[in-house]
């Protein structure tokens, strides 16, 4: 009777097998970490962007509400005294501590960003002197 001289293979993986394994789950994994920072990367871009968004909503309506008022400015002048492309300008008492007070305000933009003007008037006559005026940021980066 004859021997069964084959020896039985050793069970488990090769080297090959363990590097090749060890490969494709390294590029997975480093699929997968590049994708996550790209998920969080955006999400802290979209509060920025939703913060511009409320601004120019609270721009807008705060414009409505003084443009819904604009009169006859204390020195005569027309409601609307100027409207262009870059610029507004208008008479309104809103805000003022005094309905009799009317206000020349003026939207404007200068290198993308949306100023307000508000110039009260002085003197006797009355009127608007443009040295007079305070200019506050309204809207930032505006496209």
């Amino acid at each position: 009777m004859r021997t069964n001289t084959k020896h039985k293979a050793s069970e488990g993986f090769t080297i090959i097998e363990m590097l090749v394994t060890i490969v494709i789950f390294g590029l997975v994994m480093g699929v997968t970490a590049f994708l996550l920072r790209q998920i969080f990367m955006t999400s802290t871009t979209n509060p920025n962007a939703l913060n511009a968004v409320d601004e120019a909503q609270a721009a807008a309506s705060n414009f409505v509400s003084q443009i819904r008022d604009a009169t006859y400015g204390n020195d005569g002048s027309y409601p609307i005294g100027e409207a262009s492309t870059t610029e507004i300008i208008f008479y309104t008492p809103y805000g003022s501590p005094a309905p009799a007070t009317v206000y020349r305000i003026r939207y404007f933009i200068a290198t993308s960003t949306l100023y307000e003007g508000i110039t009260a008037p002085s003197g006797s006559p009355a009127s608007y002197s443009s040295a007079n005026e305070k200019v506050i940021t309204i809207v930032p980066h505006v496209a």
